[in-house]
């Protein structure tokens, strides 16, 4: 594995051309994630476990990451979950869903049927799912992954100013963490000019 002095720019992590943080004492980490990527469930676990000790001038998020629009279902499923406070018993279940193939995110009824099986109402799911708010949340996610040059899940983005993607990392989610740790680290020591653009995600609700 690579030691975390090793880790450098283009062959680790990515710079983002013309974004930085707006604020010297605060940094902002986004992870992307889609439903249909194994790694990105491997890579949530870590996360929650990074969570726990997260660092106070830190905040973390995650958007669903949408790169073209037959991308936009897996989205909303995220911004819909989250609305009917779902989310966190059924996050994970999805991720394993779609792997064991029990869900065609390009059909409605098979994504209601499968919440129906676990305790969501299926109206109450395709009137959320189908609402315009749910839809502006994604289609905000993939104007946010662009704007970030987010091309691929999962991807962690530090301050605005720095893409670590699954490539870079070899695959290794573990690897990705070591990075992430690294570019607070630096971030935080990190001279940044005033009056600079920040980009926020979609909100939850």
């Amino acid at each position: 594995m690579v030691h975390a002095e090793e880790f450098r720019v283009e062959d680790h992590y990515r710079l983002i051309s013309g974004h930085r943080l707006s604020a010297r004492d605060h940094i902002t980490v986004i992870e992307f994630f889609s439903y249909d990527c194994r790694q990105c469930l491997e890579l949530s676990g870590l996360l929650n476990n990074w969570q726990k000790q997260i660092p106070p001038n830190v905040t973390y998020s995650r958007v669903p990451f949408v790169r073209q629009d037959s991308r936009l279902p897996f989205a909303k499923i995220y911004y819909t979950l989250l609305a009917l406070r779902r989310f966190g018993s059924l996050h994970e279940e999805i991720y394993r869903a779609y792997s064991d193939n029990e869900i065609d995110f390009g059909d409605e009824q098979s994504i209601s049927d499968w919440m129906e099986q676990h305790g969501v109402d299926p109206y109450s799911f395709l009137q959320v799912f189908n609402s315009p708010g749910v839809y502006q949340k994604a289609v905000r996610a993939k104007k946010l992954a662009q704007q970030l040059d987010v091309r691929s899940a999962p991807s962690l983005v530090v301050g605005s100013k720095f893409v670590i993607s699954a490539e870079l990392a070899d695959n290794d989610s573990e690897v990705m963490m070591l990075v992430l740790d690294k570019l607070i680290e630096s971030t935080r020591v990190d001279t940044l000019n005033q009056g600079q653009k920040i980009l926020t995600p979609p909100p939850s609700n």
